[in-house]
């Protein structure tokens, strides 16, 4: 179980504000095509 969670919370350590900003981006445009 914190194994998943270390696995969820890696890529924001790691890539920060660029991971951030594309996620928000992915999300927007999923939003865009409904």
């Amino acid at each position: 179980m914190a194994l998943h969670a270390f696995k969820v919370f890696t890529p924001d350590i790691f890539l920060g504000k660029n991971w951030e900003e594309r996620k928000i981006k992915e999300l927007m445009g999923k939003e865009e095509k409904q």
